[in-house]
Order: structure tokens, then sequence, then C-alpha cells
């Protein structure tokens, strides 16, 4: 049975999470629908400080030009958030 995407950030039908790569999706999504030039994005590994270093990573048009990160949260942003578990997203 294949997984659908749900409307929503937080699950996919049939599992409990999301992850890094569900972020990208998403990220890849709004620049795509914005009209950014795709073939140009460049993905490249770690992200902001408040991302998991290993499970991160950031979206630019050559070295100077970031259009944003994904990823799950830092375990230290989580815990200074109060929250439990992983969490992605993009931004």
């Amino acid at each position: 049975m294949a997984l659908r995407r749900q409307k929503a950030w937080t699950t996919l039908v049939g599992t409990a999470q999301t992850d890094a790569l569900d972020a990208k999706a998403d990220a890849f999504a709004v620049l795509a629908a914005a009209g950014a030039p795709m073939q140009a994005l460049q993905v490249v590994p770690g992200g902001a400080s408040w991302l998991h270093p290993g499970r991160s990573g950031t979206i630019q048009i050559g070295p100077q030009n970031v259009l944003g990160y994904f990823g799950e949260l830092h375990p230290r942003a989580l815990e200074a958030l109060g929250a439990d578990g992983r969490w992605s997203r993009s931004r």
C-alpha cells in the first residue's frame, strides 16, 4: 500500500512522523510554485544552528544565495522548547 501525503505538516497517512526528506520536498514544492529556477538549485549538507547537523540541509543557488533550510530540529532546540521526539520543518 502506497503512502499518500496528507495536507498537514506533521503526519503522513500510515506513519507517525515526518523526516528531513519530507521537509525538503515541501520546501522544493514551495520554491517551484514561486517560480524558482529548479535546475539551478543546490542542496548542501547542514543548515541553521537550530537544525540537527546530520539531518538537515541548505537550499541555495551558488555559494552566496541561500534560499532556505530544511531538516529536523536539533535535540538542544527540542529541549529548550520542551518538545519530545524528532520534528522536521523547512524555512
